[in-house]
C-alpha cells in the first residue's frame, strides 16, 4: 500500500510538473517563415497586442501588409487590411501549418494555398532579406512620398537644359535620354530609399534625387553601367512650374497614359506567362550572347555569365528570375520598354540594383502588340469605371 501510494504521488507530482513547464496550446506570438509556390519564401509577424503582419522575402513587392489576428484551442485566424485572410495551426511551438485566401491580392494562379510554417529563431529575425523594421507600411510611405514631386529643371555639360517631371502617382518623365536612345519622351517610375528617390527610366537610365543641405540635386547613371562603380552625370536641380516644361513635350506625356503606367495589363494570369515565354535580349542588337530564353515551365537559360541555368516566376508586374550562380534579375515594363535589374547574390531586392539595362523580345512586333492590347483594355477600364460612378 505504501509503494502504491507513494508511486501516485510521484505521478502526480511529474504530471504537475509537466502541465507547469509546457502549456496546452502553442503560442503564435513571433516570426514564422513559409514557402508559396507561386510567391516564394514569406513571413508572417505575429504581436501579442493582436495584430499581425506579412511580407515576401524576395520579389518587386517589399510593403508590409498590415492586419489582426484572433484564435483559441484549434487555431488562429489572420485577416490583413488588403483582403487577405488566413488560419495559422500549431503542431507544436514551433511548427504547424497555414492557410490562405489570397483573394486576388497578389493575381495567383492559385488563390488558395495551404504550406508548412514554422518559427524562425530569435538569433535570425535580424538577417531576414527584407528586414521588417526597414520596410516602411503603405500608409507611412504615403506621408513622406512628395519630398521630390514636382517639375526640375537642369542642365548638362553642353550648357543644354533638361526637364524633369515627377508626379505624385509614382510617374516621372524626362526631356533628355541620358543613355543616348531615340526616345522622344523618357518614361519612368520612381520609388523612395530612406532620404533618396530612385528613378528607373525606360531608356534604361537609373537617377537618384537627394537633398545636399538646401539644394536638390540628381545623379543619372546610364544604362548598362555598374550602378556601385559608376559615378554618373551630376547637377543641381532647380524647382520650376509646369508653364516652364517645353508645352509640346508636356501635352504629350499627359497624354500618354499607356505609357506611363509601368505595370502589365493582361486579361490573365496566363496571357502574361506566355507574353513571357520564349527568348529576350539584353541590348538592341539581339546577340546571341545576350539571350534569355524563358521556358514553358518555369526553367530559363542566358548565355550571358558564362552559359547558366536558372528558374523563373511572376511576382506582381514582373518576371523574376533566379540563377543558379546567385544573381537575380527581374523584367519588368517601364514606359514604352522593357528592363532587366540585375541584383548580386545576397543583394536585396528592394535596394538599388547593380546593373540595368535594357531588354528586347526576339520580335518587335511583340512589344507592338502588347502595347496595342494594352491600350485597349486601360481604355476599357476607365469607360467601366466611368460608368460605375
Amino acid at each position: 500500500m505504501y509503494r502504491s501510494s507513494r508511486s501516485l504521488s510521484v505521478s502526480g507530482i511529474l504530471f504537475f510538473l509537466l502541465i507547469s513547464v509546457i502549456p496546452l496550446h502553442a503560442s503564435p506570438e513571433g516570426t514564422w517563415t513559409f514557402r508559396n509556390p507561386e510567391l516564394g519564401d514569406m513571413y508572417l509577424i505575429v504581436k501579442s497586442d493582436g495584430t499581425g503582419s506579412y511580407f515576401l522575402a524576395k520579389g518587386m513587392e517589399t510593403t508590409i501588409k498590415k492586419g489582426t489576428w484572433t484564435g483559441g484551442d484549434d487555431g488562429f485566424d489572420l485577416k490583413f487590411d488588403n483582403g487577405v485572410s488566413g488560419r495559422l495551426v500549431l503542431r507544436s511551438e514551433d511548427a504547424g501549418e497555414i492557410s490562405f485566401d489570397f483573394a486576388g491580392a497578389h493575381d495567383l494562379a492559385q488563390a488558395s494555398s495551404v504550406m508548412a510554417v514554422s518559427r524562425v529563431p530569435t538569433g535570425k529575425i535580424g538577417s531576414l532579406t527584407v528586414d521588417p523594421g526597414a520596410v516602411k507600411p503603405d500608409e507611412e510611405e504615403e506621408e513622406d512620398k512628395d519630398s521630390f514631386t514636382g517639375f526640375w529643371e537642369g542642365e548638362l555639360l553642353s550648357g543644354e537644359k533638361f526637364f524633369m517631371v515627377v508626379d505624385a502617382n509614382r510617374t516621372a518623365g524626362c526631356t533628355h535620354s541620358f543613355s543616348l536612345t531615340d526616345q522622344e519622351r523618357v518614361l519612368g517610375y520612381w520609388r523612395k530609399d530612406g532620404p533618396e528617390m530612385y528613378i528607373y527610366w525606360s531608356d534604361g537610365s537609373f537617377t537618384i534625387l537627394k537633398r545636399v543641405g538646401r539644394r536638390v540635386e540628381q545623379t543619372t547613371i546610364p544604362a548598362g553601367a555598374l550602378l556601385e562603380d559608376a559615378k554618373g552625370f551630376t547637377c543641381r536641380m532647380i524647382a520650376v512650374s509646369a508653364k516652364d516644361i517645353p508645352e509640346a513635350w508636356y501635352s504629350e506625356f499627359e497624354k500618354d497614359y499607356v505609357g506611363r503606367a509601368s505595370f502589365l495589363v493582361f486579361r490573365s494570369r496566363n496571357k502574361v506567362r506566355d507574353f513571357f515565354k520564349g527568348d529576350w535580349y539584353v541590348g538592341p542588337d539581339r546577340r546571341e550572347d545576350s539571350s534569355i530564353r524563358l521556358g514553358r515551365m518555369s526553367g530559363a537559360r542566358t548565355e550571358r555569365f558564362g552559359g547558366v541555368k536558372g528558374e523563373w516566376f511572376l511576382d506582381q508586374d514582373a518576371v523574376v528570375i533566379r540563377w543558379k550562380n546567385g544573381v537575380t534579375e527581374w523584367i519588368r515594363p517601364i514606359g514604352r520598354a522593357f528592363v532587366v535589374n540585375s541584383y548580386n547574390p545576397g543583394q536585396p531586392l528592394q535596394g538599388r540594383p547593380a546593373r540595368i539595362q535594357l531588354v528586347f523580345p526576339d520580335k518587335e512586333e511583340k512589344l507592338e502588340k502588347y502595347f496595342e492590347t494594352k491600350k485597349r483594355l486601360m481604355g476599357m477600364a476607365a469607360m467601366m469605371s466611368g460608368a460605375g460612378q
